[in-house]
C-alpha cells in the first residue's frame, strides 16, 4: 500500500469520488492478487498495472478542471478502459470458480456502496473492507462493485465536462 500512499500524496485529489474509489480498487487488488493470483501467471502485474493506470489517469485528469477541457475526458476515459480491463479480470476469477455474480441492486453490492461512501478519505480503507480476511468469491464481486462504482463517477464527470461545451484544440 506504500505506492497508494505517494500517490495521494503526489495527486491531493483524495476528495474526488471517482479517484476514491479507484484508489480502494487499487489496495483490493495488490491485496487480491497476493493472496489468490499466482505471481508466475503474469496476471497479477496485468491487474495491478491496470488498477494503478486507472489511478494515475484519473489523477492526471483532477487537474485539469478547465471547462470543457478535453483532456479531462481523455483521462477519464483511458481510466475508465483500465478499470474495464481489471473488472474482467475479476470476472473471470469469478468464472473459475463458479461464483455467482453480484448484481448492482443486490444486497451485497448496495453494502459495498454504502461502505465506500463511508471508509474513502480513511488511511485504512482497505483494512475497512477487510480485504485480507475475504474469501475469493466475494473479493472478486466486491472489487467488481467498487470498480462499477469508479466507472459511474468517471461518467459523471465526463457528463458534467460534457453539459459546459468543449474547446476546440
Amino acid at each position: 500500500m506504500f505506492e497508494n500512499k505517494r500517490i495521494t500524496e503526489l495527486v491531493g485529489s483524495g476528495n474526488l469520488r471517482s479517484f476514491q474509489a479507484a484508489l480502494l480498487v487499487h489496495d483490493g487488488t495488490v491485496v487480491f492478487c497476493e493472496r489468490f493470483v499466482d505471481p508466475a501467471s503474469g496476471v497479477s502485474e496485468e491487474m495491478i498495472l491496470a488498477a494503478r493506470k486507472s489511478v494515475e489517469h484519473i489523477a492526471a485528469g483532477c487537474g485539469l478542471d478547465e471547462p470543457g477541457h478535453r483532456r479531462v475526458q481523455e483521462h477519464a476515459d483511458e481510466a475508465g478502459r483500465w478499470l474495464c480491463d481489471l473488472s474482467a479480470h475479476y470476472h473471470g476469477h469469478l468464472d473459475e470458480l463458479d461464483v455467482r455474480k453480484w448484481h448492482r441492486e443486490e444486497d451485497e453490492a448496495l453494502v459495498v456502496f454504502r461502505h465506500l461512501q463511508s471508509v474513502a478519505d480513511r488511511p485504512d480503507r482497505a483494512d475497512f473492507f477487510a480485504f485480507s480476511e475475504l474469501q475469493p468469491g466475494i473479493f472478486a464481486n466486491t472489487q467488481i462493485c467498487l470498480i462499477n462504482q469508479a466507472v459511474s463517477h468517471l461518467e459523471q464527470v465526463k457528463r458534467q465536462f460534457d453539459g459546459k461545451g468543449s474547446t476546440s484544440s
